[in-house]
């Protein structure tokens, strides 16, 4: 069931019917691919919404359906106007969202502020994916979420080489990041996290490129008991859009409202996921259920020198489609870190 936030129920869909001019009070439909409990939306998205409801002393308030109940193709809901706003996972849209797929490279940032810095300026109305990417798509992107660099973790082996782990079925968010996965020998599955608990407990993937403050909301504790320290992959990146025409036909001083809050949610979330990546390693470090393996700085290189090529690789693909992939990537690494 959705939740109602703010006393704005009595003009759900107001402002879609309206065809552009804001009803006086306006409920937004507010899509979420993940549990309520999760911490993108409990540090992000609902943090979002609390600030735009108090902003506009409730005139603006939100409808919050969870765990994909409205359908699992976010852009899909965005485009149909099932949805005015949603989280969209851009691992999850590839052919829609390739160029946003640069966060999945390896190497490129250390933490989820640096890389929301280096994002944040490419995603945002006028920037670079805005233009080449978003626009094309009907989305106007309110803020930006990209989790820590994502690490190896296995449900039972041990890896401290590329020879422990060559052959072994690693789930990724796709992308670039399969690329990084299959360069080091092993097989690179692509599985939603909400079902990558159940995966790893048949024996259909030994592990994942994964971060742990991922970790709590899917007990994935139970089922993970191995880590690799020594090589970091890319992240996934989280748009929370609306659609372009809802933003549209939204007066000025609730554009502004809506601006204000997604930089506070984005500052927010990011802060939060590095605060909390390392903390809940260590929880399980301490609890004697994760045992951590470290590579030696010689294999570390081995790992980074397989991987060197997949930058370049991913924007020649890109390249080659039609899409400005170098550009893109280039933009990237020349982004400043920080929000």
């Amino acid at each position: 069931m959705p939740n109602y936030r703010g006393p704005a129920w009595a003009g759900l869909f107001a402002l879609a019917l309206a065809g552009g001019a804001a009803a006086q009070d306006t409920t937004i439909k507010f899509s979420n691919l993940w549990p309520e409990n999760h911490y993108l939306w409990q540090e992000g998205g609902k943090v979002f919404a609390d600030a735009v409801n108090e902003a506009t002393g409730g005139k603006v308030a939100f409808a919050d359906f969870h765990a994909s109940q409205l359908g699992k193709d976010q852009l899909s809901l965005l485009n149909s106007n099932l949805a005015q706003m949603a989280t969209v996972a851009a691992p999850y849209a590839p052919d829609k969202l390739g160029l946003t797929g640069v966060t999945e490279l390896p190497g490129y940032f250390g933490s989820s502020c640096e890389a929301v810095g280096k994002l944040w300026p490419l995603a945002q109305e006028g920037g670079l994916l805005d233009q080449k990417e978003y626009e094309a798509l009907g989305l106007h992107v309110l803020f930006v979420a990209v989790p820590p660099p994502y690490k190896l973790m296995t449900a039972r082996k041990p890896v401290r080489s590329l020879e422990d782990l060559r052959g072994l079925k690693i789930r990724s968010v796709g992308g670039a990041q399969a690329d990084s996965v299959r360069a080091l020998g092993a097989a690179p599955v692509q599985v939603q996290a909400g079902e990558f608990y159940d995966s790893v407990s048949r024996g259909t993937v030994d592990g994942a490129i994964y971060i742990w403050v991922g970790v709590p909301p899917f007990s994935l504790q139970e089922v993970l008991h191995q880590t690799t320290e020594g090589f970091h992959a890319g992240s996934a990146a989280v748009l929370y859009a609306i659609r372009q025409q809802t933003w549209d036909g939204l007066p000025d001083e609730v554009k502004a409202a809506m601006t204000e809050a997604g930089q506070k949610a984005q500052q927010n979330l990011c802060a939060y996921q590095d605060r909390e990546e390392d903390k809940i390693r260590d929880g399980y470090v301490q609890a004697g259920t994760l045992a951590v393996n470290a590579l030696t700085p010689e294999e570390a290189a081995r790992w980074n020198a397989l991987t060197a090529g997949v930058a370049a690789d991913w924007a020649a693909r890109l390249d080659q489609s039609g899409r400005p992939g170098t550009e893109v990537l280039k933009a990237f690494e020349a982004a400043g870190a920080g929000n």
